[in-house]
Order: C-alpha cells, then structure tokens, then sequence
C-alpha cells in the first residue's frame, strides 16, 4: 500500500503536471466519493418515503438544518487547515502543516463536542424553532435527538476528508464517502423495512455511516501513510484561530445553508403547508444528487490552488479557476436540460403520491432554474476560499446563501404567493451572481495571490 501511495505521489505533481490533468485526477476522484454518498442520501429518501410516507419526508425536511450546522464545524476547521497546510506543502515545509494539521485536529474535537452536548440539552427547544408542527412533532424530535447523538463522528469525518486529500490520498477520501454510503443504505434495508423502525432507523443507520467513514479515515494516520502525523501539541489558540479565519468561507456557506432552510421551511409552511414541506424535502434530496460536482470541483480546486499559491505559480492558480469554472457551467447546462425534461422520473423514486408528486415537479422545475449561476458562484466561493482570502470569500457566501435570498423570500411571495415561494431560490441565484460579477470584472480580486 505504501509503494502504491508513493507511486501515485509521483505520478501527480502539483508543481508541475499539467492543471488540467491534476483537476481532472482529483475532481474525477471526489465526485466518485460524493455521488456515492449523494445516492445513499436519495435512498434515505426513497426508504423514508415509501415505507414512512409523506409526513416522515416532511419531518426530515425540517430536521436538515442540523446538517449544515455540522458541515460548518467540521468544514471549517477542515478546509481552514486544508488550505493552510497546502501552502505550506508548496513551500515545502512539511513541519508547518503536521502542526497546523494537529492544533485543527484539537479546535474541531472540541466544538463537535460542545455542539453535540448543546444540541441533546436543548433539543425540544430546537426542535419548536425547526418548525416541528403538532403533526409532525413527534417525528424530528426522534430523528433529531438520535441523530445528534453522533454529531461528533459526522464533524470528525468532515475534518479529515480534506486533510486526507491534501495529504496526497485523495483515493482513500473516495473510499470513505462509498463505504459510509454502503454501510447507511444497508442499514436504511435492515432498520427501516427489515424492523419497521421508521425514523429512528433512519437517523441510527445514518450515524452508523459517520462512524465507519471516520474510522476509516482516521486509519490513514495509523497506518502512516502521508506527511500527517498525530503528535503532542501545546494548544495555539492564535492557531486554532488562524485556522477558523480561513476556513470562515465553509462556515458561513453552511451556517447560512441551515438558516435558509429554516426560513424556507416556514414560508412553505405558510403557502402550502405541510404537503408542501413534504415536497420541498424531495427537492432537497434531489439537489444533494444535482450539486455534486459542484462540490466534487470545489473540493478538486482547493489542493491544486493553495499548493501553487504557496509556490507562487499565480498562472497555475488562474488556469485552476479557469478549468473548474468551465467545468461547473458545462455540467450545469447538461442538468439543467435533464431536469426541465423529465422531473416527475426523478420525483417518482421518493413518493407515489400523486399530489406529493404534482407539488415536487412544479417545484422543481422552478427551483433549478438558475442552475448554471449557481454552479459558477459556487466555484468563486470555492477558489477564493482555497487562496487564501477568507474575507472576499465569506461576504460571497453571506450574499449567495443569505442576503440575497432573504430580500427574495421577502418580496417574492407576498407578490405572487406560491409562485413567488418557488422563484425564491433562482431569484436570490441571479442577485448573487450580479454582484459576483461586478466584484470579479472590476477588482479582479481573485488573482492577485494572498495578502499574507
């Protein structure tokens, strides 16, 4: 395993391979990884709702916020240090990034489990702010209270899938994502139609995967593979700091995903009720199948950009935007068509339902519309994040997941109601691409390297 480890090394070198070759090699890589979990999350769905129903679906639907606030945690100290430790690999001082990567081991552990003990503490709180409504109540306080439980394992595997891959295995990160994706659905087959354990089930089988992801991540530094290590560290809060201040793009991206979808919820709820909160879960199921190689590319970008930052090949830099942008638009047109064709196929796998199904497809179809917008707002985040400008980065973020779409849930469905609810989320798209433009064709920020 060892000779094959040093064998890919060689064979990928980030210094001087061609861009698109090394982008190719690591997106192709993360979006393997990331489609199988996507599926597993769609088959948590299809369980849910053909064996709960269309109340189970509505009841995860309101839990998922909880998501993007563990995404937050763990993406943050992950892709902070990530992005960190890779410049300092381009610099070639492999110390710097064993320490940088053992005081974010330390942050991350220690937030996840203050989170984890907040949440369980005051979950029916939480649960009343999610917008539980007496009829589905009962339902997210399961789903949410037994899921918690292992909210520590999901921040740890998000910690580690970037350190990995930047650690030169980015094979093993795939690996993690297929096994927990394996390990979920099969678990979704045993508790949920096996032994009828509903939503329980649901929430158990899903912490079950985080456990063995993370397992399986964390024996990439057992086995002594990669320049990481696990070491004694005095703690550096300064450091820890340093490290949430770059990875601050991730953490508000999701912080601002969880309350979106809180205030989303609610406005559903207003306009079409629970049936409505029920197809909005559908759509956001769907979307974790649709946005994955927005992700995959990201999370591609990331290792390429921060090492030839910390070499100073700015070229390099600019070819790797270039090359996951052009990306990113080509999949997002090829989507964009598929789902205006055929959404009711899609919708079919979730419910049978026949007013469920009516509501998700009219959804959808509005709710992607601004699809090639979003995929290339997201790659901006992304590479800016990975060259180290958090600040740039995070105001993006604020603006596309947050300050635009609240003046259009605002707006919007007071003037047109239903319509005006659905249009929310392409609408906020294109505001947040207007600005990315003007930020991008009159500062030209993004190329100027880091300001450190």
């Amino acid at each position: 395993m060892l000779k094959e480890n040093l064998q890919h090394k060689k064979e990928y070198d980030l210094r001087t391979d061609p861009v698109p070759k090394l982008f190719l090699h690591y997106s192709l890589l993360s979006i393997a990884g990331l489609s199988a979990m996507s599926i597993n999350i769609m088959l948590d769905g299809i369980f849910i709702g053909r064996f709960v129903g269309s109340m189970g679906l509505a009841a995860i639907n309101l839990v998922l916020p909880v998501f993007p606030i563990l995404l937050a945690i763990g993406m943050c100290f992950g892709y902070g240090a990530a992005a960190l430790a890779g410049i300092s690999f381009g610099r070639g001082d492999n110390k710097e990034a064993n320490e940088i990567f053992n005081q974010a081991f330390w942050g991350v552990l220690i937030v996840s489990v203050l989170a984890t003990v907040l949440m369980e503490t005051f979950a029916e709180p939480i649960v009343t702010a999610l917008g539980a409504t007496a009829l589905l109540r009962d339902g997210v306080s399961i789903y949410f209270r037994t899921f918690t439980f292992f909210a520590g394992f999901f921040c740890l595997t998000l910690f580690f899938e970037p350190m990995v891959r930047n650690d030169g295995s980015p094979r093993k990160v795939m690996l993690s994502l297929i096994l927990g994706a394996c390990t979920n659905a099969c678990l979704d087959a045993l508790f949920i139609v096996g032994l009828g354990m509903g939503l329980f089930g649901a929430a158990l089988a899903t912490g079950l995967a985080q456990v063995a992801s993370c397992a399986y991540l964390l024996s990439h530094y057992g086995a002594g593979h990669g320049k990481l290590r696990f070491a004694r560290v005095s703690l550096s809060f300064s450091r820890i700091i340093t490290v949430f201040r770059t990875g601050c793009p991730a953490l508000a991206t999701q912080i601002c995903q969880a309350l979106f979808i809180i205030i989303y919820n609610h406005a559903v709820l207003q306009y079409m009720g629970e049936l409505g909160v029920a197809a909005v879960g559908v759509i956001l199921y769907m979307n974790e199948l649709v946005m994955l190689c927005n992700y995959g590319f990201g999370e591609a970008l990331q290792p390429i950009a921060s090492f030839n930052l910390g070499a100073a090949a700015h070229d390099r830099m600019r070819k790797t935007f270039y090359t996951a942008a052009g990306a990113a638009l080509a999949v997002a047109g090829f989507l964009t068509i598929f789902i205006q064709w055929i959404p009711g196929f899609f919708v079919g796998f979730f419910t049978r339902e026949a007013e469920l199904t009516a509501l998700a497809v009219e959804g959808m179809r509005i709710y992607y519309g601004a699809l090639l917008v979003q995929s290339f707002n997201m790659v901006v985040i992304y590479y800016l994040g990975a060259v180290r400008r958090p600040l740039e980065s995070t105001v993006l973020a604020l603006i596309r997941n947050l300050g635009s779409f609240l003046a259009a849930i605002a707006i919007l469905p007071g003037l047109l109601g239903k319509l005006g609810v659905w249009l929310a989320i392409p609408a906020a798209e294109l505001l947040s691409f207007l600005f990315v433009c003007g930020v991008i064709f009159f500062n030209r920020f993004y190329f100027k390297g880091s300001r450190s």
